[in-house]
């Protein structure tokens, strides 16, 4: 489980950068559990698992945000996708 966490808030700190602390402390205000869950099974586990890279998969995750019009998500994404150093093409 402490591989997971720590594997998880590093990504997590990684794609939300300077904003990772307040991501966090707003899901802890309505559940302390669901921020638990969000760094080791999302982050840890998901995000963390061997096969793709951090990049590749932040990459996925702005294609489904895209498609499905999640457009708060999809920000933060774009945005996570920048600071993992993906590369755009125009």
């Amino acid at each position: 489980m402490e591989k997971y966490s720590n594997r998880g808030e590093m990504n997590c700190r990684k794609i939300y950068g300077n904003k990772f602390d307040k991501l966090i402390s707003n899901i802890k205000t309505f559940s302390p559990e669901m921020a638990e869950w969000l760094i080791v099974e999302g982050y840890g586990k998901v995000l963390g698992r061997k096969g793709l890279t951090l990049k590749e998969r932040e990459l996925c995750i702005v294609s489904i945000l895209a498609a499905l019009k999640f457009k708060e998500q999809l920000y933060s994404h774009i945005n996570g996708a920048i600071r993992v150093k993906v590369e755009f093409e125009m």
